[in-house]
């Protein structure tokens, strides 16, 4: 099945269709009228030099001769809007997004998990302390009868689409959450159903892995007609996670999910736009520390010397990337090394997004910047001018940069310094 999903304005994800100018899945975008297509991969195409549109790549013109997709484009169909919540602050989520992580953890659905992440040399304690949980088919759902004198639960749904019994709404009341808060938390959108009994419910769900072969199209203001009971996807039961984004304040503000399986990409955003009631994420930078100072993370001296004290720090390609770095960065090197290589590493969610780290090294007071891209940037042209890009832009907000180098049989930072390599400075003028 070919896979819109709706980015930003009248431009969509092509998830499982062709780009017709790079030839891979994801990622690029195309217009609703399917005359134009915004590449994150190639920036020329049939003697078109593209038109850059920040971190959506480059545009090229698909009318003409110059137009020779691979797959022939779906016509979408206009509907009303899908109705949307307006995503919460960093603090709501960070509410919602660790109660559910919190309650939801299933331990015999772990050792996947777990086996993965001590692979990446992660200790239990920073997989505790960063909430890193398996997807493990969770759903949160509130389903409320069309009966008015109905009351509103929530309830986890078992991979046999029934409803188990078990009642979630402990959840929010043990923390003192309101049973509305999922509205406007990416990932919580509603789902109207029928059950056994012919009633008509809405069912507020969170997060639901799907296979491609029988995944919900999912569109916004624009969508295929195809109903779809919403389910688990077993072979994600043990081996996808989810990892949590901190912004400077250690805010759980965004989620990805680490996908076992290649066809789903390796890393997506827990999201629900374009879905009924959901909310669409907005991606940002994830702030990892050193775990000596991450344990503090959120005490008032931690607070000042993140918000107020110059500081070197690192910049990588990779939510959990930054998280396994940071680990690895205390124990190659001392206190006193670390003074100026730093104990802060940002991640992000791709080389093309670099412009979301200036705000971010603004908040921290950053003085000195390492880029730390992988090694392999060398070989890929993508990769390579997002650097530069970046690099230009560093030196012109005032920022010292240097460039980390290391054995590049190791191809990121994370793994290279798990195996105990040095990063070696170039430092730039």
């Amino acid at each position: 099945m070919k896979e819109y999903r709706k980015a930003f304005g009248d431009w969509f994800e092509m998830v499982g269709v062709t780009c017709p100018v790079c030839g891979h899945k994801g990622h690029c975008l195309i217009n609703q009228a399917q005359t134009e297509v915004a590449c994150t991969r190639a920036r020329e195409w049939n003697g078109q030099s593209g038109i850059p549109m920040g971190s959506a790549g480059f545009k090229f013109s698909l009318s003409g001769e110059k137009q020779a997709p691979t797959q022939e484009l779906i016509t979408y169909q206009q509907e009303a809007d899908v109705p949307q919540y307006r995503i919460r602050t960093h603090k709501q989520l960070d509410v919602i997004y660790r109660s559910v992580l919190k309650h939801a953890i299933n331990r015999e659905k772990f050792n996947g998990v777990i086996d993965d992440l001590h692979r990446r040399g992660l200790s239990d304690i920073t997989i505790e302390r960063w909430g890193i949980t398996p997807v493990a088919g969770l759903v949160l759902a509130s389903c409320t009868d069309r009966d008015a004198n109905d009351d509103e639960h929530l309830y986890l749904r078992d991979e046999t689409e029934n409803f188990n019994g078990f009642n979630y709404a402990d959840w929010f009341v043990k923390d003192r959450i309101p049973e509305n808060a999922w509205q406007g938390v990416p990932g919580f959108y509603q789902w109207h159903f029928t059950d056994n009994d012919g009633i008509e419910k809405d069912t507020a769900v969170f997060y639901l892995p799907q296979s491609k072969a029988e995944a919900q199209p999912v569109f916004a203001g624009f969508k295929q007609k195809q109903e779809q009971t919403p389910y688990y996807n077993p072979d994600a039961m043990d081996k996808d996670y989810f990892i949590p984004c901190q912004d400077i304040d250690g805010n759980v503000f965004a989620m990805q999910v680490r996908h076992h399986d290649p066809k789903f990409g390796k890393y997506t955003w827990v999201s629900s736009s374009g879905r009924d009631y959901g909310t669409q994420v907005q991606t940002g930078v994830n702030v990892a520390l050193v775990p000596s100072l991450d344990r503090k993370r959120r005490t008032a001296a931690a607070h000042q010397w993140l918000h107020n004290t110059p500081k070197t720090v690192i910049l990588t390609e990779g939510v959990l990337k930054a998280i396994v770095a940071a680990e690895h960065l205390e124990h190659v090197y001392s206190v006193k090394e670390r003074q100026q290589l730093g104990n802060v590493i940002l991640g992000n969610g791709g080389v093309s997004q670099w412009k979301q780290f200036l705000p971010v090294l603004r908040e921290l007071k950053a003085v000195n910047v390492i880029v730390a891209y992988d090694m392999d940037y060398q070989g890929k042209e993508q990769v390579a001018q997002a650097q530069a890009e970046l690099i230009a832009a560093l030196k012109a907000e005032g920022y010292h940069v240097a460039v980390a180098h290391w054995d590049p049989k190791d191809k990121g930072i994370d793994d290279a310094l798990q195996h105990g390599q040095r990063l070696e400075l170039e430092y730039l003028q």
